[in-house]
């Protein structure tokens, strides 16, 4: 009786470790609206039957299922769920449900985004290297924040082959770390890479791995709608929450390379996107209280030629601060990264059109794992350097605050105990009709 016993307690103990070794990457949430969100795993194996089980339930009562998806080797055994037809403003918890056994340790929750202009927070950063035992990425997911915005950089591999392998196994090492698993059990992902996670260093349109990235990107990241027509191409696309507008450019994947003469031939989006970005600015400043452009180098810097930011492509920067005055775009704001450093515009001296006026409001804040500092771009309104030598973990907060009549940005840059380094507000009047 005793070796019965002994025998189905090692089988189940076989079976719970040979579960576990199934699921290598996962869960994270991200493709979250009002009504859907996108969960993502990688299983070991190909051929193996998933499905996500979810319910508003914390226990999984009275659940529903997804789709019924097999794994793939041509896709590295990663699978994509898309949750239909959630309801607003609704946590959801879920699991993996692995040929028909579901999986404890597979389990996370997402919460829905509001229909409407409802007040939220979330937070962003960039740069994660140094796999520190406390990250920013790590502290600011302690916060109540409704998504994390990686803003570029998501890792250092650094990538100059047309490898597919390698940016595969560059994510999934990305994503195994234990401030991300932990992110991803927890809130939405949304990220835009830039150089160093797309190719090289001050990587472009010439880096040889470009195509091969484009298809890591797409097996492994949970995004929104890509609007480029190139298979694999480059990865801007948009989305919105509780009323707000984002605009997430790809600046890697269609710029010309840095040390080109800065005229109307140098482009850091390429013409596509540059087009697309253009109408989505405009149509977006007409429907949405606030629009939020990600770009993922310094828009504000001193004109410098061979520089990696805007500041090397001032012409293109031009048209660009142009379009938004002429067009009459007053509730646009940046969020940039590439620097390690903590920084902000109000809106001055950051004018790059022809016309008079203020510029653009402009947030950075990083690194939220990498001890490197530098201060890209300005002039800034305000900068926060680290006291340490070395650097510092941080992590940037936006809360976004409607009201009858204007919306109100809330910046803040925080170490990882949470100690408040910087601080500002920018109001913008509602003149939606």
């Amino acid at each position: 009786m005793i070796q019965k016993a002994l025998i189905g307690t090692i089988f189940l103990f076989m079976n719970i470790c040979l579960c576990a070794q199934y699921i290598e990457v996962g869960p994270f949430s991200g493709a979250v609206s009002d009504s859907s969100a996108v969960i993502v795993y990688k299983v070991s194996l190909p051929g193996q039957k998933c499905r996500v089980e979810y319910s508003k339930d914390s226990l999984l009562r009275k659940s529903e299922f997804s789709e019924v998806h097999t794994t793939t080797g041509k896709n590295a055994n990663y699978i994509k769920v898309a949750l239909k037809t959630l309801e607003p403003e609704t946590k959801y918890f879920y699991r993996l449900e692995l040929n028909g056994e579901k999986l404890e340790r597979s389990r996370g929750h997402v919460r829905t985004f509001s229909d409407t202009s409802k007040s939220f927070r979330f937070a962003f950063g960039n740069s994660l290297k140094s796999e520190s035992k406390r990250s920013g990425l790590r502290a600011a997911v302690d916060n109540d924040i409704l998504f994390f915005l990686n803003t570029g950089d998501l890792h250092y591999s650094d990538i100059d082959v047309a490898d597919i392998g390698l940016f595969r196994n560059a994510y999934q090492n990305a994503l195994m770390r234990k401030d991300m698993s932990y992110m991803g059990k927890m809130v939405p992902l949304t990220f835009i890479w830039d150089d160093h996670d797309f190719g090289p260093n001050n990587s472009d349109k010439t880096a040889p791995g470009r195509m091969e990235s484009g298809k890591a990107y797409r097996e492994c990241i949970p995004h929104y709608s890509l609007m480029s027509t190139e298979k694999n191409g480059a990865i801007y696309q948009s989305f919105t929450v509780n009323n707000t507008h984002f605009i997430l450019t790809d600046l890697r994947s269609t710029r010309d390379q840095n040390s080109k003469p800065d005229n109307e031939n140098k482009t850091m989006m390429g013409k596509e996107q540059l087009t697309w970005f253009k109408r989505e600015l405009k149509e977006s400043s007409l429907k949405y209280p606030l629009v939020i452009w990600v770009s993922s180098v310094p828009f504000t810097a001193e004109k410098r030629n061979d520089s990696d930011s805007w500041a090397g492509f001032s012409y293109e920067r031009r048209v660009i601060a142009n379009f938004v005055k002429e067009h009459n775009i007053d509730n646009l704001m940046i969020i940039s990264g590439d620097a390690h450093g903590i920084s902000y515009n109000i809106g001055k001296e950051n004018n790059y059109s022809d016309y008079e006026g203020e510029g653009l409001f402009e947030i950075l804040a990083a690194p939220l794992d990498n001890w490197a500092t530098s201060i890209k771009g300005g002039p800034w309104t305000e900068v926060y350097k680290p006291e340490a030598e070395r650097g510092q973990m941080v992590y940037g907060m936006v809360e976004v605050d409607y009201s009858e009549d204007k919306t109100t940005v809330r910046f803040g840059a925080f170490d990882t105990e949470h100690h408040k380094l910087i601080h500002v507000e920018k109001r913008f009047e509602n003149i939606l009709e």
